[in-house]
């Protein structure tokens, strides 16, 4: 799951807790069926979809592109199969799942990557609180690693946390007032209200002059910032069990390494980002 830091709260995320839907999805999968690989990622989400649509949005660099509207902004879809979510500040940050090589197509308002390795499929899907993408292990000929390029912001970088998820930084400009500003400000202020603590105490005088102070000058300061968090991974075999998984990071692309053994069982589901 991408999202941005100030994601809507509230919002189920995660891997589901349903077991017994996870095993019924995993038993209807089918890799040459399309809607079981959507339906298999959906049962194994907690997060809602919002379901990529052809809307003729004028707003996108294409209008005749899929897309969704989102809490957390816009996400659409290229003709290559690059997914881009757009905040409402103009923020974007793109991924393509399948990579250089992958069939894509949308199913059931979904993203789906096809031939992305062997046995392997991805599925991405617009949510409330940003994107995500469940690859498919089909079975044990499925590669253990899954790398996810991004398309990230001039200047931005992935950096892992602590406990497992990444945080992407990038350069945000903020006008902000220097120290001597702020104290020649604060000083003004002090001379004319004196040692009154309640607004009530102060006449129209004091208020007038308090208006006519200048305001604090800005300038300009770019520092590196938060401005999207991809949670810790997970992955979940075809019975609802979990499989220990974590994500590294080289670059502007992210690698899931899921730890599969040779009984774990197939198909399974895996979310980096």
């Amino acid at each position: 799951m991408l999202s941005p830091p100030d994601a809507p709260a509230g919002i189920a995320s995660g891997p589901s807790e349903d077991r017994q839907e996870i095993a019924q999805a995993a038993g209807q999968y089918d890799a040459d069926d399309l809607p079981s690989a959507v339906g298999l990622a959906d049962a194994a989400c907690a997060e809602t979809r919002v379901p990529l649509e052809y809307n003729n949005d004028e707003s996108l660099d294409d209008p005749n592109q899929p897309s969704a509207h989102t809490d957390a902004g816009q996400v659409a879809v290229s003709d290559s199969g690059t997914l881009t979510a757009t905040n409402p500040d103009g923020l974007r940050v793109s991924i393509n799942p399948g990579g250089a090589h992958n069939d894509s197509q949308i199913v059931d308002g979904s993203l789906v990557d096809t031939d992305v390795a062997p046995s392997t499929s991805i599925v991405t899907s617009a949510t409330h609180d940003g994107i995500q993408s469940v690859a498919v292990l089909a079975d044990s000929r499925a590669p253990n690693t899954i790398p996810f390029p991004y398309q990230l912001p001039e200047g931005a970088t992935l950096e892992p946390q602590q406990d497992g998820s990444i945080a992407v930084k990038g350069p945000v400009a903020n006008e902000v007032a220097s120290q001597e500003e702020t104290e020649r400000y604060n000083n003004a202020v002090q001379a004319i209200v004196g040692d009154a603590t309640d607004p009530s105490q102060l006449s129209d005088e004091h208020i007038d002059a308090l208006a006519s102070i200048p305001a604090e000058a800005a300038s300009p300061v770019t520092e590196m910032q938060t401005v999207a968090t991809i949670p810790a991974p997970w992955a979940t075999d075809a019975n609802g069990n979990p499989v220990p998984t974590h994500c590294e990071a080289n670059g502007s692309t992210i690698t899931q390494v899921i730890e599969t053994k040779t009984d774990t069982a197939s198909p399974v589901t895996a979310n980096p980002s």
